[in-house]
């Protein structure tokens, strides 16, 4: 199983976990000031990146990334996962929890929801207008490439998980942040998802959808770095950017 990665900066390591029909280009937004300061790994989930690859189950995905971090040599780091992305993220925390420091969950999958794939299908499209318009062209585009055999059956499998005995298990600090325009999985998941793990934060982000990295990076940039630098030596604050998206 092939897992393929851009690297960027220098720093303490910060892996990103994009969710279903995603790709590295999601977090084109977040990563250039996060590299000031980190280490920052932007892996493409195996098996959905072209329509014609062979399907990989969520548990083969989940598997992938502790597999590719033994790959990387990287025994211990910070992780940022985003929807089918968070829950991944999510199971190395509370199975493996001496190989994260800090875990953020982006509009995660993993609270049990009220709907079925046709149902979920129908949110997604409800959602783009909660997109920012420029993000737009990426998620068809990813979509398109993942193709829609893997997108419904791994839609079924994402609406089967439980992941409430796990969020109990883990012990790192969480910070859970969600979109306040979220219609795929809608904040109150979120709030619940945070009050089930013992050292967790939550921070709604106003004017934000599911993709509230997109929507919001500049709130979510400053959100992710707060965070991940908490237990480190006090460091100034990154210079202010233009934003280029």
């Amino acid at each position: 199983m092939t897992l393929n990665y851009v690297t960027i900066g220098s720093g303490p390591p910060l892996i990103f976990v994009h969710g279903l029909a995603g790709s590295n280009r999601w977090w084109a937004r977040n990563s250039e000031m996060l590299s000031k300061e980190f280490t920052v790994y932007l892996i493409d989930l195996p098996g959905l990146q072209r329509a014609k690859e062979k399907y990989h189950p969520l548990a083969a995905l989940v598997d992938s990334l502790p597999a590719w971090l033994d790959l990387l040599n990287l025994e211990r780091v910070n992780l940022v996962g985003h929807s089918m992305g968070g829950y991944i993220a999510l199971h190395l925390a509370a199975t493996a929890p001496a190989r994260v420091t800090r875990l953020a969950l982006l509009d995660s999958v993993g609270m049990p929801t009220q709907t079925n794939t046709l149902g979920m299908m129908g949110r997604v499209l409800k959602g783009i207008r909660h997109s920012s318009p420029s993000f737009i062209p990426t998620v068809i585009g990813d979509g398109l490439r993942t193709g829609p055999p893997t997108l419904l059956r791994l839609t079924d499998e994402i609406l089967a998980v439980d992941a409430r005995p796990l969020l109990r298990e883990i012990r790192v600090p969480t910070l859970v942040m969600w979109g306040t325009r979220d219609t795929l999985l809608p904040a109150k998941l979120g709030r619940r998802m945070a009050a089930l793990i013992p050292n967790a934060s939550f921070k709604l982000v106003p004017r934000a959808g599911h993709n509230v990295m997109a929507d919001q990076p500049l709130k979510v940039n400053r959100y992710l770095r707060d965070f991940f630098i908490a237990d480190r030596a006090e460091l100034p604050a990154p210079q202010s950017h233009q934003e280029l998206f």
